[in-house]
């Protein structure tokens, strides 16, 4: 007989439409399967406490074997767990974000020794990718510098107070100095570009010096040139042409570089 009366819908159905059950006469249970899937649901949804301590009293006596079935079912299911996780996560991202927020205010000496750990652990990968990173992304990582600063305006305050503090110690250290006038004779000879990268400056520049004044370099104008914000900041205390390659620099600029060396 390859057909059975289901017991709850009572429609005739194929064998295969009943899961086995050993202790019954012909081994499957009574119910079709999408009967008994009906009827768990409805069961269920009226007894949530019944079933929930059924299911931890069941996990508590077979601890060992419900690890190995969940840790077998990761393997075989990766890659449709992921993806379940990633949609899950872009549906529910508000909720993603509480609960780790929750979690990170908990553990936080947890948090931040992990973090270290990592760091220490893959420095030189991770400032490679922050490198690569920030030069990839030069416009976002000045809109978050400058929301950080507004947001942060003591912290800056007393950080700009610092640094103004040491370059105006190696400033007085310096061999000579420079004037108005000369800073305007920049200008007119540099055509208002920046030095580094030929681009207008439109009124907005940093007097640069060459060679830094950290790296013994003097105060006089033959050591100065004009460049736009983001050169200068991109070179900091660098040797140009040698540690920090500017993107285009004048001529005259490469010229009065190989002069001074």
């Amino acid at each position: 007989m390859s057909v059975k009366r289901c017991s709850k819908c009572g429609k005739m159905k194929s064998l295969e439409a009943f899961r086995k059950d050993k202790g019954r006469r012909d081994g499957l249970y009574p119910y079709c399967r999408s009967c008994e899937s009906q009827w768990n649901k409805t069961y269920r949804q009226a007894n949530p406490d019944k079933v929930r301590a059924r299911g931890r009293a069941y996990k508590a006596a077979n601890r060992e074997k419900v690890l190995e079935y969940n840790r077998h079912y990761r393997e075989t299911h990766r890659d449709e767990l992921r993806e379940q996780g990633r949609a899950y996560s872009k549906s529910h991202c508000e909720r993603g974000r509480e609960n780790w927020r929750r979690y990170t205010e908990r553990r936080q000496e947890y948090m931040r020794e992990r973090a270290r750990t990592y760091w220490w652990a893959n420095r030189e990968e991770r400032i490679a990718k922050l490198r690569a990173y920030r030069h990839a992304n030069p416009d976002k990582m000045r809109a978050q510098r400058r929301a950080y600063r507004l947001a942060n305006p003591d912290k800056f305050r007393s950080a700009d107070r610092l640094q103004n503090g040491k370059r105006n110690a190696r400033l007085s250290a310096a061999e000579g100095s420079f004037t108005a006038e000369d800073i305007t004779l920049l200008h007119e000879v540099q055509e208002g570009c920046c030095a580094w990268c030929s681009e207008p400056l439109n009124g907005k520049y940093h007097v640069d010096h060459i060679i830094p004044l950290s790296r013994h370099g003097t105060n006089w104008s033959e050591n100065l040139v004009l460049a736009c914000a983001q050169c200068n900041l991109s070179k900091h205390d660098k040797l140009p042409f040698d540690e920090w390659k500017p993107p285009m620099p004048l001529s005259l600029i490469s010229d009065k570089f190989r002069l001074m060396q």
